[in-house]
């Protein structure tokens, strides 16, 4: 079974941690926790989303991994809670966790409209019938309350076809700024317009703004050479600054 193989290489992994730990020599709590999580908890979590439909007590074998795991990086006695542990190495119970990597990755199915996995996240008709013994959906695993997924509905990435590392880094001119500063307001569009004039008069000018709220979120772009207009409605989860350099380099492409 899955889950045994999951337990032997975590036990495995289990006896680094513990030759790293001494009573008077070796690494402290956040050097361990920081093993611990590179080696066992990956191992733990990794595909956990696929067993979703599994008893609570076949979970217990690997909580209880995770409980001498923290025993060795707190050095706490066998007696100490389990809460305890937790608190102190900030860790999640792995019931919890285990909903909560679920969760995520409902976020990610409804993120993509033609997602093959998305049926997951559709009701299905046994769901009518909540005394169906041993009967589990993803879907009923992973609601909790109504969520409005338009919020996840994040527009696609534009990739230029030119690679990232081969686009010339920008030179970023600051000379105007610090004149402007030192320029009374009613002298500032004229000195803008004469500097832009003066040095980059052989250059393709694009001006750029980004507007957004708790709602909504947009980005327009003006090239005034060519009186080329675009105007972009972005995710209001997404960063202004990461859409507006995507749909800049895509269109000047």
């Amino acid at each position: 079974m899955h889950i045994q193989k999951v337990v032997a290489k975590c036990r495995a992994r289990l006896n680094v941690v513990g030759m790293l730990k001494g009573t008077s020599w070796g690494p402290g709590k956040r050097p361990l926790l920081t093993v611990y999580r590179s080696l066992v908890r990956s191992v733990i979590e990794y595909g956990m989303e696929a067993y979703f439909f599994v008893s609570p007590s076949l979970l217990k074998p690997l909580q209880k991994i995770q409980n001498d795991a923290l025993r060795l990086c707190t050095g706490a006695l066998v007696s100490t809670p389990v809460i305890c542990l937790h608190h102190a190495c900030n860790e999640m119970p792995l019931n919890i966790k285990h909903k909560s990597l679920c969760q995520k990755f409902k976020a990610h199915l409804v993120s993509f409209s033609d997602h093959p996995a998305l049926s997951l996240t559709e009701d299905c008709w046994q769901e009518r019938f909540p005394d169906s013994p041993g009967f589990f959906s993803f879907n009923m695993f992973t609601k909790t309350a109504e969520v409005d997924h338009s919020v996840f509905a994040a527009a696609p990435v534009r990739i230029p076809n030119i690679p990232p590392w081969l686009i010339r880094k920008p030179v970023i001119d600051l000379t105007l700024l610090q004149f402007v500063r030192q320029t009374a307001s009613a002298f500032v569009a004229p000195v803008f317009s004469s500097h832009l004039h003066n040095i980059y008069d052989q250059f393709v000018k694009i001006y750029t703004d980004v507007s957004k709220t708790s709602e909504r979120a947009a980005c327009g772009i003006y090239i005034g050479d060519r009186n080329l207009r675009y105007s972009f409605t972005m995710n209001k989860l997404s960063s202004s600054i990461t859409e507006l350099f995507t749909h800049c380099t895509w269109h000047t492409n």
